[in-house]
């Protein structure tokens, strides 16, 4: 078959059968050397991927610190009511009040513990206090409550005067405060509770 083609094909074709297994051997260089740098990259890509995976774990771990420290200083913060309960807190919180509107010079009529209601990381702690005092003792009172501690907020208060004259100079309160506990204890108070009668 060689000898019917011409001179310069025969040459052509022994160029050519020289140079298979060069580029056999060039292909068998070659082709690892890219599965390598695939794998290489891919790799790389991996590598990335598992530092941005451990960057997002670093940041939960870090909240996480944060909570369990913010929980900690919950816990010991002079400004949060201490108690069992909510329940308990709210209990607490009515007694103090009717209290502090006794000393001011007020007749307690009612008290009710509202539900709480949860803010993490606290959870406010409501108290709707009834009764009749002089302007001067509510002033007293208000006092009592924002110098408190742990601390109170007013949030609501009205006073009616209408029956100035029937209650010796008194004037109908109703005032609602809340104070504050840390978020995680139990609240067992479970809608308003019934007004309980302080007399």
């Amino acid at each position: 078959m060689m000898a019917g083609l011409g001179l310069g094909w025969r040459r052509f074709l022994a160029i050519g059968l020289l140079l298979l297994p060069l580029l056999a051997s060039a292909l068998l260089v070659v082709l690892p050397l890219r599965q390598a740098d695939r794998q290489t990259a891919a790799l790389t890509e991996l590598e990335k991927h598992v530092e941005q995976l451990e960057e997002r774990l670093v940041t939960r771990e870090q909240v996480l610190a944060e909570l369990r420290q913010l929980e900690r200083l919950a816990d010991l913060d002079p400004r949060l009511m201490k108690a069992e309960t909510a329940a308990v807190a709210g209990a607490a919180l009515a007694g103090q009040l009717g209290r502090f509107l006794q000393e001011a010079g007020g007749l307690l009529d009612t008290t009710q513990v509202l539900e709480p209601v949860l803010e993490p990381p606290v959870q406010r702690i409501g108290v709707r206090l009834r009764g009749a005092i002089d302007l001067e003792g509510l002033r007293a009172f208000l006092h009592e409550i924002e110098s408190a501690e742990p601390v109170l907020t007013v949030e609501r208060l009205s006073v009616r005067s209408e029956d100035l004259a029937a209650t010796s100079g008194l004037v109908l309160t109703e005032i609602i405060v809340v104070g504050y506990t840390r978020a995680g204890q139990s609240a067992e108070t479970t809608g308003e509770r019934g007004a309980a009668d302080a007399g």
